[in-house]
């Protein structure tokens, strides 16, 4: 087990795989050098600070299990890029955060109700909004969303291959936004327009908002 603690900043470089690594970090961060990479059985533990990966770098969870990494919290995350080898069902966290933003967890479950993905990896990363998407104006759940998206920014799912194979759920940990809302729910855009998240609406909480059934990454 690797364990990266202390209060300075620090700096990771590794060009060979390691197994357990435990964030206990009090400083402003570890930024990757190299990638992050953790074996087959390797189990990520964020407990207190920061991976800040680069578009160049991330961190790499080999171990398919979906507790190889922890949920993470508002102090420990991956400010950056994490991506994830999935087995065919499983619920898996993505404790990913932003410099300004920071903490901001996705949850993709694929078992619904036993919908396998065929998806080898997952890689994921969230972003400040360039301009904040207007209101969809659509009627989903018996609510009408009227208002502007949430400012705290967008999640980013790239998976590495059969992007529509197996049906999840999909919940979003908001935080850091500062608009007011008064119905919201999980819209999506593969570059071009944004339109309501397909699958079915789940009545939840602004904290934790949920889709059930989704399909396409």
């Amino acid at each position: 087990t690797l364990e990266l603690n202390g209060s300075n900043a620090q700096a990771y470089r590794n060009y060979d795989p390691v197994n357990n690594v435990v964030l206990n970090h009090s400083g402003p961060g570890v930024n990757l050098n190299t990638s992050m990479v953790l074996g087959s059985t390797g189990v990520l533990t964020l407990t207190n600070g920061k991976i800040i990966t680069s578009p160049s770098y991330e961190v790499i969870v080999n171990n398919r299990t979906p507790a190889a990494v922890s949920t993470g919290n508002p102090s420990s995350f991956v400010q950056g890029f994490l991506r994830r080898y999935l087995n065919s069902i499983g619920s898996y966290d993505f404790p990913v955060g932003d410099a300004s933003k920071g903490f901001q967890r996705a949850n993709i479950n694929f078992a619904y109700p036993a919908s396998p993905t065929v998806i080898d990896n997952l890689k994921v990363n969230f972003i400040p909004y360039a301009s904040l998407p207007a209101p969809l104006g659509v009627i989903d759940c018996s609510l009408t969303y009227t208002s502007n998206a949430l400012d705290n920014g967008r999640w980013v799912f790239a998976a590495s291959n059969s992007s529509t194979s197996g049906n999840f759920d999909l919940t979003l940990y908001n935080t850091s936004f500062t608009n007011a809302a008064n119905s919201w729910t999980i819209m999506s855009s593969s570059g071009g327009p944004w339109s309501l998240g397909n699958g079915t609406c789940v009545l939840s909480p602004v904290s934790a908002v949920r889709r059930n059934a989704m399909n396409g990454l």
